[in-house]
């Protein structure tokens, strides 16, 4: 009896271990091994920070694969290292993309296309970088971009550090084809083989685009362009705020489009006189302004506006730019019906403001002192003769060829200046060999005298040359003028 209860208990518990062994896969019925099966076979992305307040998603890194995270709290896996690529796949019209800091490698576009209302902020720190993919970048987007805004309304970007190929005629970032109220604020923009920013209005205008308060630095051509060779129009672009540095042509830059406001921006060049040749151009428009900027260390041209009519520049300080002949602080060409108010150009090495074959313009209360050649000059260029213009009110002296020169200029009004001190002279009417002379202008109530110390330098206070006549000369203070106060043809 004893020995049956024992032998049922032995049986027993070898049943209970072979039940367990069998619910736990640890023991075959045999006494193998066994493997626990998959509990899936597609891994569950690890959410490494919380989601952005107000950011539909939230982009970061995890390794070299860019992820994001929803403002659910789901996590969305990207595939590769491409951060454009993933980037794109998120976007939608009315959302908002957050991109946390790191290095973000970039060899394709993003794409905002047919969209509206985009959001992309950029946390500090947050880089952009198509350098390190510049050959596949080039090899697919020749004249591409880092990010592409096609025809989606009220896109905005915040920030960011976006670094181009260096090569190619690649953009950093492209507006175009009808973007309208396209916002771009606070980015660092360099490395573009063309543009750093463009906004390109031949196939479809974009209007009321704002560039706003970013760094455009090292691109190889302009570090802000908007241009069009179709029908010109008034676009409503304001570019203000900027520091425009080291770009190979220039600065900031319009090219067949009106109604731009370009406003206290900063450009310059930070080792001598080079890489860039325009500080601010407006070309082939009207109606822009470009008002409050600093600009320095050009080598040709301070500011210029060439074939652009009814623009106002006016209270720049344009100082230390190289230029030649035509070149200065401020260049007014083709340009008529200007106003030229408010400006300091002072230290160029040709002139401070020079208007060439322009009617109508307006040139008050400027001070065009310390110029290599004139302070300001008019010159017909080559049309017969230029004219109705008011300099009015302006401060010319210590310019090593003279302070005011008029070149074949007519029906003009040089008024109440201040022209001291300039070795060539004070103010010259004038005309090249075999030109019309300045003829039919008032000069009255300018100031044209020695004043500074010995030895004295100022040859002339006002003088006509050549077959410059029939002017009216009154009213005029000259003094201490060393070889005459006021010399007639």
């Amino acid at each position: 009896m004893t020995r049956t209860v024992l032998s049922l208990l032995v049986i027993a518990v070898l049943l209970s271990s072979l039940l367990v062994a069998t619910l736990t896969g640890g023991l075959g019925l045999l006494g193998s091994t066994s493997t626990a099966p998959s509990t899936s076979s597609v891994a569950t992305p690890v959410l490494l920070i919380e989601p952005q307040p107000g950011c539909n998603y939230t982009v970061y890194e995890s390794g070299t694969t860019p992820m994001a995270v929803k403002a659910s709290g789901a996590a969305v896996l990207g595939s590769g290292v491409d951060a454009a690529a993933f980037i794109s796949t998120l976007l939608a019209s009315h959302e908002t993309i957050c991109v946390s800091s790191g290095d973000y490698t970039v060899s394709s576009e993003i794409q905002v296309d047919h969209l509206q209302g985009v959001t992309l902020n950029l946390d500090q720190g947050a880089v952009m970088n198509a350098s390190a993919s510049s050959r596949q970048f080039i090899q697919q987007y020749v004249r591409g971009s880092l990010l592409l805004v096609n025809a989606s309304t009220r896109t905005v970007v915040n920030g960011g550090d976006w670094i181009g190929p260096g090569r190619g005629r690649a953009t950093v970032i492209r507006i175009q084809d009808g973007s309208n109220d396209t916002v771009v604020k606070g980015a660092v923009v360099s490395g573009a083989g063309w543009d750093g920013i463009i906004v390109y209005d031949t196939y479809g205008a974009s209007y009321n685009v704002s560039i706003l308060d970013n760094l455009l630095q090292d691109n190889g051509r302009y570090g802000f362009q908007e241009y069009s060779n179709s029908s010109v129009m008034e676009m409503g672009t304001v570019v203000a705020g900027n520091y425009a540095i080291d770009n190979v042509v220039g600065g900031i830059y319009t090219n067949g489009v009106a109604g731009v406001s370009i406003r206290d921006n900063l450009v310059e060049n930070t080792v001598g006189d080079g890489p860039g040749m325009i500080g601010i151009g407006v070309t082939n428009g009207y109606n822009e302004s470009v008002v409050g900027n600093k600009v320095s260390h050009m080598r040709w041209f301070g500011i210029q506006a060439f074939y652009n009519n009814y623009t106002t520049i006016a209270n720049n300080t344009s100082m230390f730019n190289s230029g030649g002949e035509d070149q200065s602080g401020i260049t007014n060409d083709h340009s008529s019906f200007d106003t030229i108010t408010g400006n300091v150009v002072k230290s160029n090495q040709g002139y401070g403001i020079y208007v060439e074959r322009s009617w109508n313009v307006t040139i008050g209360g400027n001070t065009a002192d310390g110029n290599h050649e004139y302070g300001i000059e008019l010159n017909h260029g080559t049309i017969p003769e230029m004219g109705r213009a008011d300099i009015v009110n302006n401060e010319c002296s210590f310019n090593e060829d003279g302070g005011i020169i008029l070149n074949s200029v007519v029906d003009s009004t040089i008024s109440a200046n201040t022209c001291d001190d300039n070795p060539g002279g004070g103010i010259l009417l004038y005309n090249d060999p075999g030109q019309v002379g300045s003829t039919g202008n008032l000069v009255s109530g300018n100031w044209a005298s020695n004043l500074g110390t010995l030895p004295l330098t100022q040859t002339y206070g006002i003088r006509e040359f050549g077959s410059s006549d029939e002017n009216t000369i009154v009213s005029n203070v000259t003094l201490n003028d060393t070889v005459g106060s006021v010399l007639l043809s």
